[in-house]
């Protein structure tokens, strides 16, 4: 039979073995053209369940608990580094609120109002939690109640009856307990999670077992997770750390560093050649004692006098371990913790830009606009929110103030002190062409410089300005 009539007569389930989906109103010219170097190959066993051994290998789910959690974070220096360096980077500049309706000086003294309440504090530490464990949340504990005796945290904040803010805390996802009740309303943010918070003995300044209601609360999770995933009992409706998926290059990384120093520990190995060493031993004990004498004396003549003492009839070898293409797979396995981690090596291994005449520049902007889109996907709606709490209490300083509040994150890259006078220096250059062409007048180009307190170039039209400047209708030059 030929090989063409083997293979159609497979897959038509002529032969025994045919386990595989057999194709059904196929033409028999199909066949006849059928190439078996696919992904599945009936020849090769390539792709066949039991033959191939790829097809052993499985995914399954990896959840670290706690206690390796802490343990990956309180001794291990890069599992640290994973955690903390992005949280640190997403904060390291701050952040401006900015608004066309409100004084910039209100705005700043609300900014300050901030800063008495450690938010900045917080949010990095909330982050870094959620990174952890996958989780964490920012309890605001606000008085919305003349009532002394009626400050129930399970009652939904009511941004109209906030009083004032008395403190922020901080609960990593072991120390807040999800409830069972949850959010069906469609029209709800919460919708699908629950309504329903308890905090535990364990937490501090609680005083005992708290339920809290879910506006009352910044959350942070981790790593997002399919909502099936995230109903599971062991995840409680918060995200996955972000350990857990570079957990397995991570011990791979350690693994390889562990094993360097065994290697260098036996690099090089000392062979004594003895012609009477099967004598030695036959005596037992005696001979034993012996042997270990005769090394003894061999390993001290070889510290004190650079040399070592051997009979007529001894030979030293010294055989060294090969270590030919270690450093390539030790870069391998960096390459694979860089590559799950999203973090350069740069900032992930402290080490100098790589390459002649690399600056590292293209790697650090890359970076930082990973570190920019973590910002606005993580942390915008976190601090608007608290913004909008915070603005409500009515012992806030903007608590009267109408207008829209906007935020910017000030940006990641400084320039050096060369560059930002380069900068002055061209816009110098610009404004003088507006002025000398009349486009805009000295007073704008000092305000729109130099008003807000620090150095900028973005230029503002003061439209009041334009309307004293207006050349009287009476008082227009003639044609």
């Amino acid at each position: 039979m030929s090989l063409t009539n083997k293979i159609t007569s497979f897959f038509r389930g002529d032969s025994k073995p045919a386990t595989l989906p057999i194709p059904q109103n196929v033409p028999k010219t199909a066949f006849d053209r059928f190439v078996a170097d696919g992904w599945l190959n009936v020849l090769t066993s390539a792709g066949v369940i039991g033959k191939d051994k790829r097809m052993a290998a499985t995914v399954d789910f990896t959840f670290l608990d706690q206690v390796t959690l802490e343990a990956l974070y309180q001794s291990d220096p890069i599992a640290a580094r994973i955690v903390d360096r992005p949280v640190r980077e997403m904060m390291r500049e701050g952040y401006k609120f900015c608004s066309t309706d409100i004084d910039p000086d209100v705005l700043e003294e609300f900014h300050q109002e901030l800063e008495g309440f450690c938010v900045d504090e917080k949010i990095e530490e909330a982050l870094k939690w959620a990174r952890l464990y996958g989780g964490a949340a920012i309890f605001i504990g606000a008085d919305s109640s003349n009532d002394m005796l009626d400050r129930s945290e399970e009652t939904e904040l009511d941004l109209e009856k906030i009083n004032k803010i008395n403190y922020l805390l901080v609960f990593d996802r072991y120390d807040i307990f999800p409830g069972t009740e949850l959010d069906l309303d469609l029209s709800s943010k919460n919708f699908g999670y629950p309504i329903y918070y308890t905090v535990g003995n364990t937490s501090t300044n609680m005083g005992g077992t708290k339920k809290i209601h879910h506006s009352r609360l910044i959350k942070f999770c981790g790593v997002d997770l399919p909502y099936r995933l995230k109903r599971q009992a062991d995840i409680r409706f918060w995200g996955d750390s972000v350990l857990n998926r570079v957990w397995a290059s991570l011990r791979d990384y350690n693994t390889g560093q562990a094993v360097v120093p065994s290697i260098l520990q036996d690099f090089v190995n000392i062979v004594l050649k003895m012609e009477d060493l099967p004598d030695i031993v036959a005596q037992g004990k005696t001979g034993d004692e012996d042997l270990q004498k005769r090394l003894a004396l061999l390993n001290m003549t070889s510290s004190y006098l650079k040399a070592m003492i051997i009979r007529k009839e001894e030979s030293i070898e010294k055989n060294a371990t090969p270590i030919t293409g270690i450093g390539d797979l030790l870069k391998g396995l960096k390459d694979n913790l860089m590559a799950v981690t999203d973090i350069p090596h740069t900032i992930l291994f402290n080490e100098s830009a790589g390459g002649l005449g690399s600056t590292g520049d293209s790697e650090r902007l890359g970076w930082y606009d990973h570190i920019k889109s973590m910002q606005e996907s993580q942390l915008r709606s976190k601090i608007l929110r608290l913004v909008e709490i915070f603005r409500a209490a009515k012992n806030s300083v903007l608590n009267k103030q109408k207008g829209e509040i906007g935020l910017e994150f000030n940006p990641l890259f400084q320039l050096s002190e060369k560059e930002q006078i380069d900068i002055r220096k061209t816009q110098a250059d610009i404004d003088v062409a507006y002025i000398t062409n009349g486009c805009l007048d000295p007073i704008e180009v000092r305000q729109s410089r130099f008003g807000s307190g620090q150095y900028s170039t973005e230029t503002t039209i003061d439209s009041e300005l334009d309307k004293k400047l207006e050349v009287p209708s009476g008082d227009q030059p003639k044609a």
